[in-house]
């Protein structure tokens, strides 16, 4: 049997009689207390703008998102700011509870002029929640996308010196633990996040993240998820990674992780906003359904999409 027979017949097997509940394409009930901790804007999103779609979110009860700018710095923060204020009115007009709306500050030689501290502590000023390190401008991200390794770290930012962090990435770290932010690896090389999270965690960062470990801009084995996990940082599991535009990484494989490494080391989220993607709602929704078809219980669901979010926000569990 060829391996696209194989995955047919193994998602038909999975699919087939199993009863999760009434399904219909405009029910996002499912999405109630929903945090959804890792949004793209203003990077490819050209389908719908950023109110609109929290305007979506607050209809189906979701509780926040974050939204990011890659290549924008802290443009998604001022951008949550004014949404918030859009949402707030809306809400009030609809007798529904307000969403909360985030943003991020994606440290970027475009956005923010690289590793700047300085943009972190203009982003207080806005709805900011949670840093990105470098993403497009990592020297990891270009080597995996094809750069030469010693190139990739002359062009890009590379954070580490004699297998230490640099000076630059000291100031930023406690820039975000003194407001108490979470802070995500970003596209670094699997090298640099296993010596940034012990650093950020020594420098009082409480929360540490590791987005999408299974696609090619992180490729972690399942051991070297489960070393991240033990150094204390949440493994972000995007529906991003089951995209078959950027990964060919099989649910069943996925959800396996999930469960070697633990719910409670784990967070969930759509990593959508870019036009091949589905609605960023729907992607949800079906991250969910497949998280369930696939064998993790409610509770360990809850724990990455509503739980653990709620903590890297600082939002009442």
């Amino acid at each position: 049997m060829s391996k696209p027979e194989e995955r047919w017949m193994k998602g038909y097997k999975t699919e087939f009689g199993k009863k999760i509940g009434p399904w219909s394409p405009m029910n996002y009930e499912i999405l109630k207390d929903v945090i959804d901790s890792h949004l793209h804007i203003h990077d490819y999103m050209g389908y719908i703008d950023e109110v609109e779609l929290a305007k979506r979110a607050c209809d189906a009860g979701m509780k926040a998102l974050v939204f990011k700018s890659s290549r924008h710095g802290i443009a998604a923060a001022e951008t949550a700011r004014f949404t918030q204020k859009a949402i707030d009115e809306y809400a009030k007009a609809k007798e529904l509870r307000p969403i909360n709306i985030f943003g991020g500050c994606v440290l970027s030689f475009s956005g923010t002029g690289g590793l700047n501290p300085e943009a972190i502590k203009m982003a207080l000023e806005l709805n900011l929640k949670v840093v990105w390190m470098p993403v497009f401008d990592a020297a990891g991200h270009l080597e995996r996308t094809g750069m030469e390794r010693n190139e990739a770290k002359r062009r890009g930012i590379y954070i580490l010196k004699g297998g230490e962090i640099i000076s630059a990435v000291e100031d930023v770290l406690n820039v975000v633990a003194e407001a108490g932010l979470a802070i995500s690896c970003g596209h670094l090389s699997l090298e640099e996040i296993m010596v940034f999270i012990d650093s950020a965690r020594s420098a009082g960062v409480k929360s540490v993240i590791v987005d999408h470990p299974n696609v090619g801009s992180m490729n972690a084995t399942l051991e070297q998820q489960k070393e991240i996990a033990r150094k204390g940082a949440y493994l972000n599991f995007c529906w991003t990674e089951l995209d078959p535009m950027f990964s060919s990484m099989e649910i069943g494989d996925e959800i396996n992780n999930i469960k070697e490494i633990g719910a409670e080391h784990s967070i969930a989220c759509s990593d959508t906003g870019f036009l091949s993607a589905p609605f960023p709602m729907e992607a949800l929704r079906m991250f969910i359904i497949y998280m369930k078809l696939n064998g993790l219980t409610q509770e360990e669901i809850d724990i990455m999409t509503k739980k653990n979010p709620a903590r890297i926000l600082g939002l009442e569990i």
